[in-house]
C-alpha cells in the first residue's frame, strides 16, 4: 500500500517518505494496531466468559483500566440517550450490543440487583403484586 494514500499518521516526514519510496526494492508493510476501545473491548469479552455477566466494577482490582472503561462507555451511552455530546459512536455502539454490554449505571451491586428485580418479577406474576 501506498502509505500516502492509506490515510494512516506518519511520524517520518514527507521527504522521507519519498526518499524510501525512491529507493529500488523497498516496500512498505503496515501492521493494523489494535486501538485501546479495540483492547478494552477483548478484555471485556474475557471478563464476560470467566464470570459468566457484564458487570464489571468500576474499580476492578483485577484489571482497574478495565472497571474505568466500562464505567465510561455507561457515562457515554447515558449521555448518547440524553441527547447530550458523547464520544460513543455508531459502531462502537453496536460493537457493545453485540456483546449484550451491560449499560446499566447507577446500581452499585449489580448482579444482586438484578437477582432481586427478576426473583421481584416472578413474584408478581405467580401472585400478581410486588409485596
Amino acid at each position: 500500500k501506498d502509505p500516502k494514500e492509506s490515510g494512516m499518521t506518519y511520524f517520518i516526514s514527507k521527504e522521507r517518505i519519498d526518499k524510501l519510496d525512491a529507493l529500488e526494492g523497498f516496500t512498505w508493510e503496515f501492521r493494523p494496531s489494535i486501538t485501546p476501545f479495540e483492547r478494552r473491548l477483548e478484555e471485556y469479552k474475557e471478563f464476560q466468559q470467566k464470570e459468566g455477566h457484564g458487570l464489571v466494577p468500576q474499580h476492578y482490582k483485577d484489571n482497574r483500566s478495565l472497571g474505568k472503561w466500562v464505567a465510561r462507555q455507561r457515562c457515554e451511552y447515558k449521555a448518547l440517550r440524553e441527547g447530550k455530546e458523547s464520544s460513543l459512536t455508531p459502531e462502537r455502539l453496536a460493537q457493545l450490543e453485540a456483546l449484550n454490554f451491560e449499560f446499566c449505571y447507577g446500581d452499585p451491586r449489580g448482579i444482586k440487583s438484578k437477582k432481586k428485580f427478576q426473583e421481584s418479577r416472578e413474584k408478581h406474576d405467580e401472585e400478581g403484586e410486588v409485596s
